[in-house]
């Protein structure tokens, strides 16, 4: 059933380009346009589409700030991101990876310590808590992370730090 929606929704932009492109090519100035107005219609459209599944960095700093306390690292510098399509509950998994110095990691992890909205996650559900299938392969190895918070804010987002002093992982899933 999704292929089928998902090839008659191809197959309508398909449609909708062919009809932007035909009338942009007409001598009458309304013909041009309207054809200008639906390629800009259709244009704002694909790139909402396009930022629903490839969310921007942005996107990942907006979650840490809602659901934590403590200040995004400055200098982060993301080397893996990832995010789930929202469902028609608007529910969604997003999994973001950074690199941070050593000085700034120290920081981090103290200032989650001492943080009220984050909590020592001692209750370990399946990879130390958070959604294996959301990972990289090669940070699915449990003994890579040394400690993991959650949040006390309401959604379920908990960050892991890992044992070489620069990698932190967070991740929000919502269901």
């Amino acid at each position: 059933m999704m292929i089928i929606l998902f090839l008659g929704t191809i197959l309508l932009l398909g449609f909708a380009v062919f009809i932007a492109i035909k009338l942009l090519l007409y001598k009458r100035p309304f013909h041009k346009l309207f054809g200008s107005f639906l390629i800009t219609i259709l244009c704002t459209v694909l790139f909402f589409i396009y930022n629903a599944f490839y969310p921007s960095e942005a996107f990942y700093i907006n979650e840490w700030n809602t659901n934590t306390d403590v200040n995004f690292p400055e200098n982060a510098e993301f080397v893996w991101k990832k995010a789930t399509f929202p469902d028609h509950h608007n529910d969604y998994n997003a999994t973001a990876i950074i690199v941070i110095p050593q000085e700034e990691f120290k920081r981090l992890l103290a200032e989650a310590q001492s943080s009220i909205s984050l909590k020592p996650d001692s209750f370990y559900l399946g990879y130390k808590g958070f959604l294996d299938q959301f990972l990289p392969v090669d940070h699915k190895e449990s003994q890579k992370i040394e400690s993991i918070f959650y949040s006390t804010i309401g959604n379920s987002f908990k960050i892991g730090f890992y044992k070489n002093g620069k990698t932190v992982v967070f991740q929000r899933h919502s269901s």
